[in-house]
C-alpha cells in the first residue's frame, strides 16, 4: 500500500509502505515524523493535522501583502513620457532660438523636465528636452552644479528614476565650446528624497557665456548604483578594521523627465 506525505500546499511525495530506506531518509531530513494518511480508497491528499496553524499563516501573509499593496506609492506614470521620448523630434532648431535664463553666483534655479517641453537635437547625443542659462561675466572661477531628485515611477516592480543630465557650454555667439566633464555623481539625503549631484569648475578662460542642460539618449535607461553620502564608519572583525560605505545603498535608472536644479556656487562652498 502506498501513502502520501502531506505538504503545506496540499501536494505529496509517495513512497512504498515497506521502503525502510526511504522512511529512514525522510526521518533524517526532518519530515519523517509528519503525519500522513493512506491514499488507499481515498481520492484526496494528506494535509498537516494542524490545519489551524497553516490557515493562520496564510491569513497573516495575505494581510501583509494587502498592507504592502495599499501602502505602496505607485509614483509617477512614466508610460506617456517614454512614448513621447521614443518619438521625440526637435521643436527648436538652433541655439539662438532657445530661451536663456540669466543666473549669477550664487544661484539655484529649480526646474522640471516634462513632456511638452522644447526639444533640441544634440547631434550624437540625440534629441532631448533642455534648459538654457546665460552665465555671468566674471574673472573668477565658479562651480556649476546640476542636481536631480530620485522619483518613484512604479510600484510593482518598484522603479526609481533620476534625470541624469549633461551640460553643454556655449560661447558669446552661442556656438558650442564643449560638453562639461562633470564629476562622478554623489548622492545625498534631501528630506525624504535622494538627490544626485554632479558638478564642474568653470574657469574664466573657458569663455563660456551660456550653458544648456539636457539628457543624452544613452543616459535614459542607464543604471546607477552607489551609496548615499553621510554616515559611514568603521567595523572591526577578526582583528581588522573595515571602512563602511558612506550610507544606505542607492540605485536608480536614468529617465527623460524629472526634477532638477541648476546651481552656481563659489569654489569650496558646499552644494545642497
Amino acid at each position: 500500500m502506498g501513502g502520501v506525505l502531506g505538504t503545506a500546499g496540499g501536494g505529496g511525495a509517495r513512497w512504498g509502505a515497506g521502503d525502510g530506506k526511504r522512511g529512514e531518509w525522510l526521518r533524517k531530513v526532518g519530515v519523517g515524523g509528519l503525519p500522513w494518511r493512506s491514499a488507499c480508497g481515498h481520492n484526496q491528499r494528506g494535509r498537516y493535522r494542524d490545519g489551524g496553524t497553516t490557515m493562520k499563516i496564510r491569513v497573516l501573509v495575505g494581510l501583509l501583502l494587502v498592507t504592502l499593496v495599499a501602502g505602496c506609492n505607485k509614483g509617477v506614470d512614466m508610460t506617456p513620457a517614454m512614448t513621447a521620448w521614443q518619438g521625440m523630434a526637435a521643436t527648436v532648431t538652433s541655439f539662438e532660438q532657445m530661451n536663456f535664463t540669466s543666473v549669477q553666483v550664487p544661484a539655484t534655479v529649480s526646474e522640471t523636465f516634462a513632456v511638452g517641453d522644447p526639444i533640441f537635437d544634440f547631434g550624437g547625443d540625440g534629441t532631448s528636452y533642455f534648459r538654457a542659462y546665460a552665465l555671468p561675466e566674471t574673472s573668477s572661477p565658479y562651480v556649476l552644479e546640476v542636481t536631480s531628485d530620485r522619483v518613484q515611477y512604479s510600484c510593482a516592480p518598484c522603479t526609481m528614476g533620476t534625470l541624469m543630465p549633461d551640460v553643454l557650454l556655449l560661447d558669446t555667439d552661442k556656438k558650442p565650446i564643449r560638453k562639461i566633464a562633470l564629476s562622478e555623481q554623489i548622492v545625498s539625503q534631501a528630506g525624504d528624497k535622494l538627490r544626485r549631484h554632479v558638478w564642474a569648475t568653470v574657469p574664466p578662460e573657458t569663455g563660456a557665456r551660456y550653458a544648456v542642460v539636457y539628457t543624452a539618449r544613452a543616459s535614459v535607461g542607464r543604471k546607477e548604483t552607489g551609496f548615499v553620502k553621510g554616515g559611514g564608519g568603521v567595523a572591526y572583525a577578526a582583528g581588522i578594521f573595515f571602512p563602511l560605505p558612506s550610507g544606505p545603498y542607492y540605485s536608480s535608472t536614468g529617465m527623460p523627465i524629472g526634477p532638477m536644479r541648476f546651481v552656481l556656487r563659489e569654489p569650496g562652498s558646499e552644494g545642497n
